[in-house]
């Protein structure tokens, strides 16, 4: 509906419904989510020495960095992200004996959703990821047959390792707050600096 009073321009109104998706649309951008997300970016993951193989004889460690994350709209009911933290760990094989070093690049895929919270608050929900979140492609050129048959149990320990540090991290407070715009706050402080 369009009212125009004397020289005002015209108004466009919209339903509480229509305002609120528009809202949450502009204000839980790509731009914003990456941006929110980059405070994982250059963190280190370390691990290990874990024992994997029969007997946990195979101990393998690992450490790297988080690269930056890169965010994907959802289409969907809700204003929804997919986000993508890459990892580059170097990886050592200790059997004992003998020692391997290799790369592995990893990717933990992660799932953003933002919501509405009371009493006017956005929340950014994010899924805590599992080892299925978490992909592998692991560099294996010149290794030994006896490396590479613990490849299954090594390429298992990484994925939950990494799913573990990467859950821990979003529990982090600067993280946690990071995930949460709170738009009474912006609203009072508005009003407060108008008088």
């Amino acid at each position: 509906m369009t009212t125009p009073q004397d020289d005002e321009p015209a108004v466009s109104y919209s339903t509480y419904a229509e305002f609120g998706a528009r809202f949450f649309q502009r204000a839980v951008t790509e731009e914003r989510v990456a941006a929110a997300a980059a405070g994982l970016a250059g963190r280190p993951v370390d691990f290990g020495p874990l024992g994997v193989g029969p007997m946990g004889i195979v101990k393998v460690s690992a450490h790297g960095r988080v690269g930056q994350p890169v965010a994907s709209p959802v289409e969907g009911e809700f204003v929804a992200y997919h986000l993508s933290l890459p990892v580059d760990l170097a990886l050592l094989i200790d059997m004992g004996l003998e020692k391997s070093r290799f790369n592995a690049v990893v990717t933990v895929r992660l799932s953003l959703t933002a919501r509405p919270a009371d009493p006017l608050k956005v929340v950014i929900d994010i899924e805590p990821p599992t080892r299925r979140d978490v992909e592998i492609r692991m560099q294996a050129e010149g290794l030994r047959a006896s490396v590479l048959q613990l490849f299954a149990p090594i390429e298992s320990e990484v994925r939950k390792s990494v799913a573990r540090y990467v859950a821990a991290q979003l529990r982090r407070p600067e993280i946690a707050a990071a995930r949460v715009i709170d738009v009474g706050a912006v609203l009072d402080s508005f009003r407060l600096s108008a008088h």
